[in-house]
């Protein structure tokens, strides 16, 4: 409950914080997800070809 004590000692930054959090929320999961599309598929062909390497 130390979260609800400091938001009511500040009440100013709190509407600041919960006006952002919603931005930098979209933003990371955008970003989040740019990353695994991308990073993801590396290895997975990276993968792929190892195994079609090995298994030939």
């Amino acid at each position: 409950m130390n979260g609800a004590a400091s938001a009511m000692e500040r009440p100013v930054s709190t509407w600041c914080w919960k006006r952002r959090v919603p931005e930098l929320a979209a933003q990371q999961r955008r970003e989040s997800v740019e990353k695994k599309l991308f990073v993801g598929n590396l290895p997975y062909s990276m993968t792929d070809e190892d195994l079609e390497r090995a298994f030939a």
